[in-house]
């Protein structure tokens, strides 16, 4: 993860100032966040504390004022934005979502990871490190939810795509697509390189070496109508 690289695009004044209505409320998207805030609204109850790991600029954490909860970022001009909109909620220093926290393991009823930001680790193995952040931090009997970037959400058919083609060579042994890699210029002029995007069925062996038990959740029917099959994963420890 090249963290100037990704100083230099979040904490852009311009950039953080309109991450919201770019994305998580333009028309296409807004579909999505609406059904995430549902999902959330059924995970969140009156003594539930949660922690959002990468909370860019505090939209979720938004939306339950009366609950314990905490966010942390990278990017300083997201936490702005995130310590502005959530005044009663607490905050921790800037953190990068692959260290660990032993102070906060077993402490959390609700680990959430929106919006994808583990696409922007290095590889694969990254992301495995971040899952057992994300279940060192959830209590016991507590939950995970992490929306899922799927290869079709980039423009490949995922369903096409499998994950495991058994003896590839005639010589025996497996072969497996854990990822894919792409880049991204966005229409401000950002470069978004190499991200890395797991496959679903890796991400579900490795939610499932940590968590006792794992949900799938696709997204609804009517979505396909603006963006591609979105998926999230939900689960226990």
């Amino acid at each position: 993860m090249n963290k100037e690289k990704l100083h230099a695009i979040y904490n852009d004044a311009q950039y953080a100032d309109s991450y919201d209505d770019r994305f998580i409320l333009l028309k296409n998207f807004k579909v999505e966040t609406d059904f995430e805030l549902e999902v959330l609204r059924s995970l969140i109850f009156p003594e539930t504390k949660w922690l959002d790991v990468a909370c860019g600029t505090g939209y979720f954490l938004n939306h339950f004022p009366e609950n314990k909860r905490a966010g942390f970022d990278l990017s300083m001009g997201m936490m702005k934005q995130a310590i502005e909109r959530n005044p009663s909620a607490d905050f921790f220093r800037l953190k990068d979502m692959r260290e660990p926290e032993p102070d906060w393991n077993n402490q959390w009823d609700l680990v959430t990871c929106m919006y994808y930001p583990y696409c922007y680790l290095d590889s694969v193995s990254e992301v495995e490190t971040l899952i057992h952040n994300l279940y060192d931090w959830t209590s016991e009997g507590g939950k995970c939810f992490f929306p899922v970037c799927t290869f079709s959400n980039v423009g490949f058919l995922e369903t096409d795509i499998a994950y495991k083609i058994e003896d590839p060579f005639n010589i025996g042994g497996g072969l497996y697509l854990t990822s894919i890699t792409w880049s991204w210029d966005d229409p401000l002029g950002y470069k978004h390189e190499n991200l890395v995007t797991p496959h679903i069925k890796f991400l579900e062996e490795v939610f499932l070496r940590k968590f006792s038990k794992i949900e799938i959740i696709d997204y609804p029917e009517q979505l396909k109508e603006f963006v591609s099959p979105r998926k999230a994963i939900i689960a226990t420890k």
